[in-house]
């Protein structure tokens, strides 16, 4: 705890902006709290969605992987979020001594690699189905999964628990309110320890967002092409609009997951990478921001889950389409009706600037319709 005691006083006797200041080292509490609830109450709310939806879907692996996602975000939340709060309240003294150091630390590292792994497979899965349907059906069974699940909780704790066995270091780290491994180390297991973490989780990122990418275009491709069959062919049936509606909502629910996981994760690892190797000057305030954006992270999961439910999905979109036919349709009424009042317009104006013509046009038509004998009878007189 010597170690963590220096790194933290080190860290405190930074010199940083007022504002950066104001935001990171001195938090309200409220702000923990808020966190806290909104992270509880939409997992819950995410696994009650799950499990009163569970006729439709019928547990597929898709949806138990969302449900593994939904348990281990609520668990980490559960598990860490008081501690934090403890902490704030003691004005950032840290709590338990290295004891409690080790466990907040275990919580961090199991549950974020968890979260990592779970959406990386949930990617992996999806990009199997869609892309390789034949060999996802042959291969990637219910029981498969289940087992699969199993190891990726069991290679997150293997990794967490490291450092509690000498691979590595648990240290308190700037304002004092979180523990995670020691990323400034300088003995060759922590820096293992250190490159083992981050070349993980960079590689999952990477590999998400490759599935991800080729999973949206494929399926616009595959909604593009079947838009232009049924043009040609002129069928809409319910099943095509059916698969056309679920593609559009996997290639909605990705497309955010991939924002919200790349956002969150992304910096904590370079951040890791960058410590590591001293390739640039210590920034704990900088480490603080990417701790808490990992660990936001689990409070926006169950929400992007929810708020992207296909139902949501397509009751926005047929809105969107009413809306868009009932703008058009005041559009051009309001079109139709300028066009008529400019044309009143327009005639009045002719009238007004040639009233001599208008006279005269009058008396060619009172002479058109003079009869030729009454002309005749004219000329006698």
């Amino acid at each position: 705890m010597e170690n963590s005691d220096a790194i933290t006083n080190k860290s405190l006797g930074l010199n940083i902006s007022n504002t950066t200041s104001m935001f990171l080292s001195a938090p309200s509490s409220a702000t923990v709290i808020s966190m806290f609830v909104c992270g509880v109450l939409g997992n819950l709310l995410a696994i009650f969605v799950l499990v009163r939806t569970s006729k439709r879907h019928k547990w597929k692996n898709f949806y138990r992987l969302v449900g593994a996602l939904s348990i281990t975000d609520l668990f980490g939340i559960l598990a860490s979020t008081p501690l934090v709060l403890v902490n704030y309240l003691n004005n950032f003294e840290w709590v338990g001594g290295q004891a409690t150091c080790d466990y907040f630390a275990f919580i961090l590292i199991f549950a974020g690699l968890t979260t990592i792994f779970f959406i990386s497979f949930m990617s992996l899965e999806r990009f199997l189905a869609v892309c390789c349907p034949y060999f996802y059906k042959r291969n990637i069974s219910e029981q498969r999964v289940n087992i699969i699940t199993a190891l990726l909780y069991l290679l997150s704790i293997t990794i967490a628990v490291l450092p509690i066995l000498g691979f590595g270091e648990n240290v308190n780290h700037f304002p004092g309110s979180w523990c995670f491994f020691n990323f400034y180390g300088q003995s060759t297991l922590q820096y293992i320890y250190s490159y083992l973490y981050a070349s993980t989780g960079i590689a999952l990122i990477f590999m998400t967002a490759a599935f991800n990418i080729i999973l949206i275009v494929t399926l616009a491709k595959e909604i593009r092409r079947k838009d232009l069959q049924e043009r040609k062919c002129s069928v809409n049936s319910a099943s095509s609009r059916r698969r056309r509606r679920n593609d559009i909502y996997l290639m909605v629910f990705l497309s955010a997951i991939l924002i919200v996981f790349g956002i969150c994760y992304s910096p904590l690892m370079i951040r890791v990478v960058l410590n590591q190797s001293k390739w640039t000057q210590l920034c704990e305030s900088c480490d603080l921001l990417a701790i808490r954006l990992a660990s936001f992270n689990q409070i926006l999961d169950p929400w992007v889950y929810i708020l992207l439910r296909r139902e949501n999905i397509i009751c926005f979109v047929k809105r969107t389409k009413r809306f868009k036919s009932t703008f058009l349709q005041r559009l051009s009424g309001i079109h139709s009706y300028g066009s008529e009042r400019i044309a009143i317009i327009r005639h009045s104006l002719r009238h007004r600037k040639s009233p001599s013509k208008d006279v005269d046009d009058n008396l060619a038509e009172v002479n058109a319709n003079i009869m030729p004998d009454d002309i005749n009878d004219a000329q006698q007189i």
